[in-house]
């Protein structure tokens, strides 16, 4: 937004007076300003306004808090809180929007050398600084975004946010992430390929599988027996007449890990009824309402695994 003299005599000057909005911004910032005149020769002037955004608490090394890595493993990001007019600050209290994410925050009493954070350089501490610890904890993958709120006694900040992005993949995973099977009765049973990958590149080994649920005759053949990152499982119906309809289960794999020692994928079995043969005119007016009923639905799964 910008404010101006609209009239200006012949040989007289005028003011323009612009504001910007820093909120959010911090470090050198550069705006323009377009002004339309009535001046014949020079209709518009184009005025460029250039400042540094100090804001009222550095935090360092960075204003964004971001977890990069495998569930399971120990996240921490240490943040340095200081007031940039170099007086005392005081952090009521911090917080975060997410679950499983916690914030300590701790006034640093005397001068402490730099460290490094998530491979970010944070500068040495001194008196009337505060320190804020974010750790992320459990053990399952997760990919979000939420914010990090610390209360302080700045009479022109009192609230600070700062944004917070979590980015934890599994330390061993399954593509795809669930195993689906189309099957129709009669015909040659169908397969799956599933791939069990360490995402650190260790070698581990399946120990064994087993299917839960309400599903037809599977197997699980595991054709690499040795330890090794990438494990190959292929799928595979048993049965090549199970009755038809949709059966839900699924497939737990037991590794040798001791931080991933089993994981658990979804199975969906799909079996449509064989294709009627057809029937020649007089039958069909014989029978004109015959359907056939599909047999009932197993109750108990079955599974068997082949190395």
């Amino acid at each position: 937004m910008a404010e101006y003299d609209s009239a200006i005599p012949p040989g007289g000057s005028g003011t323009v007076i612009a504001k910007v909005r820093t909120r959010g911004r911090q470090g050198r910032q550069s705006k323009t300003v377009r002004v339309e005149t009535n001046d014949p020769t020079t209709p518009f002037v184009t005025l460029r306004l250039t400042f540094v955004s100090q804001p009222a608490i550095d935090v360092l090394p960075t204003r964004t808090v971001t977890f990069a890595g495998f569930a399971g493993q120990k996240h921490e990001v240490t943040l340095l809180l200081r007031r940039a007019d170099g007086e005392p600050l005081q952090v009521l209290e911090a917080s975060s929007t997410r679950p499983n994410v916690s914030v300590v925050a701790e006034p640093v009493g005397a001068v402490e050398p730099p460290i490094v954070t998530t491979g970010r350089r944070v500068p040495p501490a001194r008196p009337g600084d505060w320190r804020l610890r974010v750790n992320v904890e459990g053990t399952e993958p997760r990919s979000e975004a939420g914010k990090l709120i610390v209360r302080t006694n700045h009479p022109q900040q009192p609230e600070l946010t700062l944004p917070l992005r979590i980015q934890l993949r599994g330390l061993v995973e399954t593509q795809p992430r669930s195993v689906r099977l189309r099957q129709r009765t009669g015909e040659r049973p169908v397969s799956s390929q599933l791939v069990v990958r360490h995402n650190n590149h260790r070698p581990f080994q399946i120990e064994r599988v087993e299917f839960e649920g309400e599903l037809p005759r599977l197997e699980a053949e595991i054709p690499q027996q040795e330890p090794t990152p990438v494990h190959r499982l292929e799928i595979r119906l048993q049965d090549d007449a199970p009755p038809s309809g949709s059966y839900q289960g699924r497939l737990i794999v037991h590794t040798n890990l001791r931080r991933v020692p089993q994981l658990e994928v979804p199975v969906t079995v799909r079996v449509d009824a064989a294709a009627a043969a057809p029937s020649s005119p007089a039958a069909a007016s014989a029978t004109p309402n015959a359907v056939d009923k599909p047999a009932p639905a197993t109750k108990k799964a079955h599974g068997t695994i082949k190395k």
